[in-house]
């Protein structure tokens, strides 16, 4: 794991790809040295939401919320963390 990311990031779940959904997803991203540390928030179709991280060589993290107020709190503090780590952002946009 890049050392731009501390546990608990470290826990990866299977995740779906929103595409095939239809459904909205919140994106944003961040740039250090030219290269991007994306972010996205999914609707579970099950309930829920996942927040996914994937990092520049492509490894996918995500953390899984069955309630939004945890969830909010939990992207505060990745935005917090990333930040810290040299990364600039958020950049983005609700798609």
């Amino acid at each position: 794991m890049p050392s731009s990311l501390n546990p608990p990031f470290a826990k990866s779940l299977c995740g779906f790809d929103s595409s095939r959904t239809g459904r909205p997803v919140v994106f944003w991203w961040f740039e250090r040295k030219g290269q991007f540390l994306q972010c996205e928030i999914l609707p579970v179709p099950t309930g829920g939401f996942e927040l996914r991280l994937i990092e520049p060589d492509g490894t996918e993290l995500v953390e899984r919320f069955s309630d939004s107020s945890d969830l909010e709190k939990r992207q505060h503090a990745v935005i917090d963390e990333v930040r810290n780590a040299g990364w600039s952002g958020p950049h983005g946009w609700n798609l």
